[in-house]
């Protein structure tokens, strides 16, 4: 299946940066119980643990990694204060989406935003 040939492909480059990550979506799914949940055009879901900020140079280095995988791939990244979209944090836009327990909310830097997730 493409999504398991991206994460193959993927995977040495993740491991490199260091940081936890992991598969979540079908694919995640699927890996964890065994179940056929994926199928031919399934996404790859992937989420990177980001307890320090990762710079929008890198985020967009990143985003073009995932852009050449052999089906689509989104990533979460998991911030202090809540989840962001990768495809959004390496966009041009000043703001982006944090979603977290208290709700969602477009802040400019995720990492500074510690009192939204309590």
């Amino acid at each position: 299946l493409p999504a398991f040939k991206a994460l193959a492909l993927l995977k040495p480059f993740l491991d490199e940066l260091g940081l936890v990550w992991g598969v979540t979506g079908s694919v995640g799914y699927q890996l964890a119980s065994g179940v056929e949940a994926a199928h031919a055009e399934s996404d790859l879901d992937l989420l990177l643990r980001t307890p320090q900020s990762l710079s929008r140079q890198l985020a967009g280095e990143l985003l073009r990694l995932l852009d050449e995988a052999p089906c689509a791939v989104d990533m979460q990244l998991e911030t202090p204060s809540g989840g962001i979209a990768l495809r959004e944090w390496a966009g041009g836009s000043a703001r982006v989406l944090l979603k977290c327990a208290t709700g969602a909310r477009l802040i400019e830097d995720p990492w500074a935003a510690r009192e939204l997730a309590a």
